[in-house]
């Protein structure tokens, strides 16, 4: 009976150790290096060079209970953000508030190939923002990334660290107001709203201070964009035109619209009153 209970819990423990996984543990070599390699690109395609990647190092790798851990570095003072759980989504959010100016930061520009490295780098937490955009092109969110890393129950020094945000192409969009008018008096500002397609994307009020105009800088590129003026000053109707992201939005005042046939009639009626003179003139000389 008691072989076959041993038998049994031997046939347990071999069972479990095959079929639970192995996950990497304390075998990482804190005494190593590692790298960070970072791309830029829009789509699948499209690689983008000319872009400053700035990483921050916010926090030393440690050993903990045998567990892979973090400790925030000295230099950032008051920072006290919680790192157990670097996957967390808020976690971004709290390190953009710290004080970064006194950590250690490394700065590199990305090649033909929408590529930039940084080798030989201390084990820790990094923070990685884009410090310089690429004109045409939005620029990546802040993220984190923790050197060593796990891939495939391995721990990997060198992370090739991906971002979480698309990288999508932009445009500046420009909005003007023009004037035809004869004598009337100019209001003090209009309102545009500029749409991409039905979603009203912003509002903004031109005036002398502005010049009448107002550009949108870095918007997402779209052949849907619209403008419209609402509360149009009373006395004058809105026209659109749109060449190449130029929306100009053109105020008539009705006067100026009338005044094209207002002259010509006071000819004719100058020129018929003549007319009837002359004409009384050669009735009285005949009679």
């Amino acid at each position: 009976m008691i072989n076959k209970i041993k038998f049994l819990l031997i046939s347990l423990v071999m069972f479990f150790s095959l079929t639970l996984p192995v996950y990497a543990n304390n075998t990482a070599d804190l005494s190593k290096n590692g790298s960070i390699e970072v791309i830029l690109k829009e789509g699948t395609d499209n690689l983008i060079s000319g872009g400053e990647i700035t990483i921050y190092h916010i926090a030393d790798a440690i050993d903990l209970n045998n567990n892979l851990a973090y400790q925030i570095k000295d230099e950032l003072g008051e920072c006290n953000v919680d790192l157990s759980d670097i996957t967390r989504q808020e976690l971004v959010d709290e390190i953009s508030k710290c004080n970064l100016d006194n950590a250690n930061k490394y700065n590199g520009i990305t090649d033909t190939f929408g590529s930039v490295k940084f080798n030989d780098l201390k084990l820790g937490l990094y923070y990685i923002k884009q410090t310089k955009g690429v004109k045409g092109y939005s620029n990546i969110d802040p993220f984190v990334v923790g050197i060593p890393t796990v891939e495939d129950n391995k721990w990997v020094y060198d992370v090739f660290a991906k971002p979480k945000t698309d990288i999508f192409k932009v445009i500046d969009i420009t909005i003007k107001k023009e004037w035809n008018v004869r004598n009337t008096k100019l209001p003090e500002s209009v309102t545009i709203q500029l749409y991409n397609d039905l979603e009203l994307v912003d509002t903004v009020i031109l005036n002398k201070d502005n010049n009448w105009t107002y550009t949108f800088i870095d918007l997402k590129l779209s052949d849907k964009y619209n403008v419209k003026e609402i509360d149009v000053p009373k006395g004058f109707t809105p026209s659109y035109k749109e060449d190449n992201y130029v929306f100009t939005v053109t105020n008539t005042d009705i006067l100026a619209q009338t005044g094209q046939i207002f002259y010509p009639i006071i000819i004719l009626s100058i020129l018929g009153v003549v007319f009837i003179l002359v004409g009384i003139k050669l009735i009285k000389n005949e009679a």
